[in-house]
């Protein structure tokens, strides 16, 4: 009978020959190099970090932060190297 740490094993070598995770390591190796689509991402992340923080502290949203969310969010949507890897990473979980 096999114990835990076989079949975690076997499971991982299956698991990194699969394609899906071959295509998620390429999407993360070209996010890694392109230096636009971390700033995007970055940018997204904080300036929605800052939007939550104020709601949170029962301040306002004002127009411009809600405009500048948007602008964020089409820079990301847009980005060809984060839609590769949202869907290789979408695949990944998948699998």
């Amino acid at each position: 009978m096999a114990t835990d740490d076989q079949i975690m094993k076997e499971l991982g070598e299956l698991l990194g020959e699969h394609p899906k995770v071959s295509r998620l390591e390429s999407a993360i190796g070209k996010l890694k190099e392109d230096v636009e689509a971390q700033r995007a991402l970055n940018d997204l992340n904080r300036h929605l970090q800052a939007v939550t923080e104020k709601e949170m502290s029962g301040q306002p949203i004002e127009v411009a932060d809600k405009r500048k969310l948007q602008e964020l969010q089409t820079a990301v949507v847009h980005n060809l190297v984060l839609q590769e890897f949202q869907l290789a990473q979408m695949d990944y979980v998948d699998l």
